[in-house]
């Protein structure tokens, strides 16, 4: 998992940072890959990794010396730990900003915390947004060779930051997920079946508590063709330091009522596998379990069951 802050570091600028998970509730081999270098600061990061295992990321690299305003930057790395030939963590170049031939702006342009990087159908595409010249569209741009890309016009129109595309095939369909914020209490997302022109944003989350009701980027969390859920980062009331990142995850809808009628819903998940439920005083929770989609409408499967506070239990639709 690749992502952008402090990070316990006593310094104020944005830097980039990786660790490890097999299930999101324990987190190893952290590092810190991408120090801010020529940069006020590193942040907004995308990442795209191919077959062989090589990494190619793309960032924002926040007010370059000489520029109006920020930049995307690339960075590649065979392994994860060398990152533009140098051991981490490599200090960010202003030769890692990419190149846009043939949009004029990119110069004045501003594209701070909206550029995306996909691999599609052999060739890169990066989406992104110049909040100077235009800040009601996002643009594809396309690249056989990394970093220099050729726009290819507008994908959507929004006022919202992207900040992520994946691409899924379904009955030999494609596609696309886009997912998009604006610095606010929610998130939205747009589909296309090319990657070229998407629909109209709808609204995908909105935050839970105080604790998250600044959101400023996304990642979607996917397995092979599965998209599992949603990374987000987010504050309260903007205050950087209290940033961290929070989880929602697509999962199937369970409901547990008792004999007397009261039902039990789920009440959060420990990553994109598992709910919690809460457990009556007595501990001993027997009641009606019905299991429904991931739509939360279309019903799967009910049995009566018997559970006990403080266990694990594994569902099996049969």
């Amino acid at each position: 998992m690749f992502y952008g802050g402090w990070d316990g570091q006593n310094v104020p600028f944005d830097q980039i940072f990786s660790v490890i998970t097999s299930d999101f509730l324990t987190f190893a081999n952290h590092d810190h890959i991408i120090s801010n270098g020529d940069f006020l600061n590193v942040n907004n990061v995308n990442v795209q990794q191919l077959p062989d295992g090589s990494l190619h990321m793309i960032s924002t690299g926040g007010s370059p010396p000489g520029s109006p305003g920020d930049k995307p930057v690339y960075f590649s790395s065979p392994d994860g730990v060398t990152w533009n030939g140098s051991t981490e963590p490599y200090s960010a170049r202003l030769t890692d900003i990419v190149t846009i031939q043939g949009y004029a702006l990119f110069s004045s342009g501003n594209f701070n915390g909206a550029n995306v990087l996909l691999r599609d159908n052999g060739a890169w595409v990066l989406y992104f947004t110049d909040w100077q010249n235009d800040p009601h569209t996002t643009y594809r741009a396309t690249a056989g060779t990394l970093p220099n890309f050729q726009p290819q016009g507008a994908a959507l129109k929004t006022d919202h930051a992207v900040n992520d595309v994946k691409k899924f095939t379904i009955n030999g369909t494609s596609w696309y997920l886009m997912g998009l914020h604006n610095n606010d209490q929610s998130l939205r997302y747009s589909l296309s079946n090319d990657g070229v022109s998407f629909l109209p944003e709808q609204m995908l989350i909105s935050h839970v508590s105080a604790q998250d009701e600044y959101i400023v980027a996304l990642g979607f969390v996917t397995r092979g063709s599965e998209l599992l859920g949603v990374l987000y980062g987010a504050g309260a009331g903007g205050v950087p330091v209290d940033h961290r990142i929070f989880a929602r995850w697509l999962q199937k809808k369970v409901v547990i009522t008792d004999s007397s009628g009261v039902q039990y819903f789920a009440q959060g998940g420990y990553g994109p596998d598992r709910q919690w439920f809460p457990a009556p005083a007595s501990g001993l929770l027997e009641g009606t379990m019905v299991v429904y989609s991931e739509d939360g409408v279309t019903p799967l499967g009910s049995s009566f069951v018997t559970l006990t506070s403080g266990k694990a239990y594994t569902l099996v639709l049969k």
